[in-house]
């Protein structure tokens, strides 16, 4: 017979003779009952595989279930289960399929029937096959013969329900949580009953009418894994003594009372679990006054035990594991990564916890557990020091990370490592019972599903409930009330409530001395929740912690439960004290001291209004959420920033005293920019305190708004925030709604490179005046037209829209200047001017790859036509100089040219240029465009002139252009864009002399040349402040040139072509002093005029070309052609073309 004893007891049947075993006529009177059962609601159970393994019957009242242990008429249920309590039993049911599931055999469904009773109990009851009788499964369970060994179950298993106060949970949860008996945990432990944790020891009378105990025929597989303290195994036939009862001639099993029964559960499983603690066997309980027991685990609190208090849901490791010896298959090891057992060990947990393989063999690293109520790591026992090196991913539904029990443990969990539970209503990290655990967390800790705590603090409610109408216990830090049963006048069961039960040793003192943060925490329900039975002193959030989730304490000190005298008697507040930046030792554990590095943002809400008292002790925290705490201290040389709501809590419970004051001796910083703290209680800032209170140029600013009574010394410090500054603010920092005590001084955070401010104090509030000089941009400026840019800043008015923002960019950049000194280049209009000056280059590029060709193909014969095609490219480097910036321009394009000689020594053609041109400058801007330009050139030297000639070219253009300037420093970050199309020409005309000396002629020549370019009046597109109107222009360069020509006589190359060579120097001096002015104004202001002065960079270079013409008899000649310009202010050019030349 395989029943649950009970939640209360009750007697066994008792035989006639000394070992009588009733089972035999209990099931054939089962199977009479079962032919002419009743209907009922049928519910199939199934595992993970959606495989079936129970069916459940539900007979509702009046219909009946039968009954095992009774020889009378079958059962009937006497009261109406309700729906939710229907799906309790499912539920408890699901949760064996869950674990039993992938190793059950059975081929049906092992059928359950389900009743209710008056008693107040609960039992499961699952007997064994008659035919089963001298078969390998005789003593096992009806449900292990079924699941183990595929047997077929007759009769069925039954559940039976007492009339008792249940409570169902709302959501899963591995702790009790209600008032009333745990449904579904009581129905699971019945489950397990019925399912082989039970002995057949029998009770009867002896002959002398006295209580006897033994093991009749039959043992259960359980019964032989039963170990006494003198090492005895049952046997069938074997009589059960208590200890110091005298040895008679047989062996006997020596049982003791209750939990102190000497009896162990031993078998290979275990001890692979238990890992030699606990004498290598689970404790089982003895006697229970004259009831014999054996069928409950006696481990601290187990849902498996016989024990007034129990917060536990499910089985432990160890609970699973006897199973395992009794013949079930289970993969133990997808429920639970690992469990310590042991006390006073060290040990470095490298074993993780991951979903399992197909085969249930092996973790598959890195893939998370999807088991419901899965443990990455238990620590039942107590006085461990145990890292936690692997990752522990438990993301089943009610999943826990890692569960501590015992006492005085230290869990450490090493930089890195994941601990996970991010199914639904997971937790993290578990303390449930003890007290004086330790927690350094540097790793990971998240529980980020529906319902997930990150780190949870929490006895838990006992399986019992204290108002079952059963005796039961309720646990916390200073904490054990009793219910107790008892019968009133007219027989009913009552519940008595005895509180402040004697007080166990493991319950004085904190559940957690410390809980010490410095990796991520994150829940989506709490990022750290406290139950109103857990007392947890310090938490430290010191560096390198990320918070994610609200902080919520249900402890009161004040709680009615709490044992206040012994409380008081070891000096204990039952305060928790909530800690940020303090400074971490090497190992992560906090110290006193203060960590200036901290950092932390943590946007959510602080509920402990009962316990928690707040302190930033260094470094700076951004707190912004609601804060219900006792008081709140920012330490001297810490920061406390954000946009919160503090509500302080005075305490005075005749035990512990809080003023419930916020106190400020370091610095409180309203808001992230602009914002508010809001303080509902008084406000006291220290001598060293400072309120740091920022403003911006709409005059809105930082509020500290007491709602009660404020005193202010130490220093108020007003910070402006980056905007466009003019005139005066009126700022009001500190509001109080009692009474306000200023005892500060003023000081205002301002260091700007351009920008004055004062501040004069009044009453709490302050007024600002802003002013700028008007050198306060220029006397940065690199040049000059960068200065006459920032005169026009500084005389602007009716500043705008985006150049607010171009102005805060200038007024708070790096106080030396430098970003302005920078910004002002990049707002000047330079590049379009540096844009004419390369079209100068550009021209006389042309001009000096043209003319050479001219002088090379002269004398020409009269009439004939020469005919060339002249790709080239071009590139000019000039730097930086007085007054402007610099460029690097490239050209690369195509001449088309046409010649020829009349009679008397005149060369006259033309030519047509297409020109791509590239300009960068060095500050500023970027410059794409074509041009298409139609020119004529010519050459004067008759035969009477002696080597004397003139000569003239000159060309005229359109070009489209297309401008971007890049804007971009301090975080302002414009463009501005324009295209136009402009006009842009060139003429040059000069004379020379060549003395023919027989192999080479050579000679001096001068040339005066002239070049403009003409751009339209122009508002640039985007770039919004920094936006540029500039009026039209046209700039002009006019040069002389003196130098020095040389060519070869034409000479033979092969048999069939001829090569000839030039080259040539100059001194070349620009006579204008400027090419231009650019008259400009910003767009988005008033009176920002100002004028920039286009210089052509340095008057005097040296010119130097060269060339070699090849002629061959095809009538098709090649020219290669190259020039530079030196020593022109660090200018740098360099040029060429090759020219292919048909003549007819």
């Amino acid at each position: 017979m395989y029943k649950q004893e009970g939640l209360l007891r009750k007697e066994k049947c008792m035989p006639r003779n000394r070992f009588f075993h009733c089972l035999t006529l209990a099931a054939a009177v089962f199977l009479l009952w079962e032919t002419q059962a009743s209907a009922y609601e049928t519910r199939i159970i199934t595992d993970h595989a959606n495989t079936p393994l129970f069916q459940l019957r539900f007979f509702d009242q009046g219909e009946k279930y039968g009954n095992a242990l009774s020889e009378t008429e079958g059962e009937a249920s006497t009261w109406q289960l309700s729906a939710a309590q229907k799906d309790a039993v499912t539920q408890a049911v699901e949760r064996w399929a869950d674990i039993l599931g992938p190793g059950a055999n059975n081929a049906v469904p092992a059928a359950i029937n389900v009743g209710t009773m008056n008693e107040v109990n609960a039992d499961a009851i699952s007997v064994g096959n008659p035919a089963w009788h001298g078969a390998p499964w005789e003593g096992a369970s009806g449900l292990a013969g079924a699941l183990i060994g595929d047997q077929s179950m007759n009769p069925p298993a039954q559940i039976r329900i007492g009339r008792m106060n249940f409570s169902i949970p709302d959501i899963p949860s591995p702790l009790p949580t209600g008032d009333g008996i745990e449904l579904v945990g009581t129905l699971y432990h019945e489950m397990g009953h019925a399912l082989g944790i039970s002995s057949l020891a029998t009770m009867g009378e002896g002959y002398d009418g006295s209580l006897v105990y033994g093991f009749d025929t039959e043992i259960s597989p359980w019964d032989r894994h039963l170990v006494d303290q003198y090492g005895v195994t049952p046997t069938t036939d074997m009589e059960v003594v208590r200890p110091g009862t005298a040895p008679g001639a047989d062996p006997v099993f020596t049982v003791g009372e209750m939990t102190e029964s000497g009896v162990l559960f031993k078998g290979t499983h275990v001890s692979e679990v238990l890992a030699g603690a606990l004498n290598g066997g689970l404790p089982i309980e003895g006697f229970e006054g004259d009831s014999l027991d054996l069928s409950h685990i006696e481990l601290d609190r187990s849902l498996m035990s016989h024990q007034d208090y129990r917060n536990y849901q499910v089985f432990m490791e160890a609970e699973l594991a006897a199973l395992q010896d009794i013949g079930y298959t289970i993969d133990r090891k997808n429920f639970y990564g690992f469990s310590v057992y042991g006390d006073n060990l060290t040990l470095d947990n490298g074993r993780g916890y991951f979903a399992r393989n197909a085969d249930g063999t092996a973790y598959l690293p890195g893939q998370p557990n999807t088991a419901a109520y899965g443990v990455g790591l238990h620590i039942y026992g107590s006085g461990n020091d145990i890292t936690q090196t692997a990752d522990l991913l438990a993301c089943g539904t009610a999943g826990t990370g890692i569960r501590v029990d015992g006492e005085a443990n230290t869990l450490r969990i090493a930089p890195g490592v994941r601990v996970s539970a991010d199914g639904a209503y997971g937790t993290g990290l578990l303390l449930a019972y003890g007290k004086g655990q330790n927690v350094v967390s540097r790793g990971e800790i998240r529980a980020t599903g529906t319902g997930g705590v990150g780190a949870r603090f929490d006895f838990g409610g006992s399986l019992l409930g204290l108002d079952s109408g059963l005796t039961a216990e309720y646990r916390g830090s200073y904490i054990r009330s009793r219910t107790e049963a008892a019968e009133d006048e007219s027989g009913n069961v009552v519940t008595q409530l005895y509180e402040q039960h004697n007080l166990l040793d493991e319950l004085k003192g904190p559940l957690a001395e410390r809980f010490d943060v410095s990796g991520p925490l994150s829940g989506s329900a709490a990022a750290i929740y406290i139950s109103r039975n857990a007392w947890v002193k310090n938490i430290n959030i010191v560096n390198g912690a990320a918070l994610s989730g609200d902080i919520i304490s249900d402890w009161n000190p004040g709680n009615s439960d709490v044992q206040q005298v012994q409380t008081a008697a070891n000096g204990d507040d039952l305060l928790t004290s909530l800690s940020f930046g303090r400074l971490a030792a090497g190992d992560g554990s906090a110290t006193d001291a203060p960590d200036p590095d901290f950092r932390l943002r943590y946007d959510g809400n602080i509920m402990g209004k009962h316990s928690i008292r707040m302190s930033v002790d260094g470094g700076a925290l951004s707190f912004n959420g609601r804060a219900e705490v006792l008081d709140v201290n920012v330490r001297e040389g810490a920061t406390l920033s954000g946009n919160a709501e503090y509500t302080l809590n005075a305490l005075d419970n005749g035990y512990v005293s809080v003023d419930g004051t916020f106190t400020n001796a370091g610095t409180v910083a309203p808001g992230n920019s602009i914002g508010t703290i809001t303080i509902n209680g008084d406000y006291h800032q220290t001598a060293t305190g400072r309120l740091l209170a920022e403003f911006d140029a709409s005059g809105t600013s930082d509020r500290l708004a007491v709602n009660g009574n404020a005193v202010v010394n130490g220093t108020l410090y007003l910070a402006p925030l980056p905007g466009y500054y003019a005139g005066s603010l009126s700022l009001a920092p500190i509001t109080a709604s009692g009474n306000l005590t200023e005892g500060y001084a003023t000081n205002l955070l301002l260091d700007s490179p351009t920008l004055e401010m004062t501040a004069t104090p009044q009453g709490g509030t302050a007024t600002i005046l802003s002013s700028r000089a008007a050198d306060a941009y220029s006397r940065y400026a690199a040049n000059g037209n960068a200065a006459n840019v920032g005169r026009a800043l500084s005389s602007a008015d009716g500043v705008r829209d985006d150049m607010r923002n171009l102005y805060a960019a200038l007024d708070f950049s790096a106080p030396d200047g430098s970003t302005v000194r920078k910004a002002l280049s990049q707002l000047s209009p330079d590049a379009y001017g540096n844009a004419a000056l390369a079209s100068f280059d550009m021209h006389r590029m042309l001009s000096d790859l043209i003319l050479p060709g001219t002088f090379s193909r002269a004398p020409q014969k009269d009439g004939e036509w020469h005919v060339s095609a002249q790709p080239y490219a071009g590139t000019f480097d000039q730097p930086g100089r007085s007054g402007m910036g610099g460029y690097d321009a490239a050209n690369v394009g195509l001449i088309g040219s046409a010649e020829r000689s009349t009679p008397g020594g005149l060369t006259v053609g033309g030519h047509v240029v297409f020109n791509h041109q590239s300009m960068t400058g060095d500050t500023n801007g970027k410059l794409r465009g074509e041009g298409l330009y139609l020119g004529a050139q010519g050459l004067y030297a008759p035969a009477d002139w002696d080597g004397w000639n003139v000569f003239g070219i000159g060309r005229l253009g359109v070009e489209n252009w297309r401008m971007k300037r890049a804007v971009s420093f301090n975080g302002y970050n414009r463009e501005n864009s324009k295209d136009w199309t402009g006009f842009s020409g060139s003429v040059r005309a000069g004379g020379g002399y060549e003395a023919d000396w027989g192999t080479i002629k050579a000679g001096p020549f001068a040339e005066l040349d002239y070049a403009f370019s003409s751009r339209p009046s122009l508002t640039e597109d985007n770039g919004m402040g920094s936006r540029l109107h500039l009026d039209s222009e046209t700039f002009h360069s006019l040069r002389s040139s003196l130098g020095v020509r040389m060519s070869t006589n034409e000479r033979q190359f092969g048999e069939h072509a001829t090569w000839k060579a030039h080259a040539s120097a100059a001194w070349n001096h620009e006579l204008l002093d400027k090419a231009g002015t650019m008259h400009g104004s910003f767009v988005d202001a008033a009176n920002t005029g100002f004028s920039n002065t286009i210089k052509v960079p340095g008057r005097d270079s040296l010119g130097l070309g060269a060339g070699v013409r090849f002629n061959t008899d095809k009538h098709v000649s090649f020219s290669l052609n190259a020039g530079s310009e030196l020593f022109r202010r660090d200018e740098t050019s360099v040029y060429g073309n090759l020219a292919v030349e048909w003549k007819f």
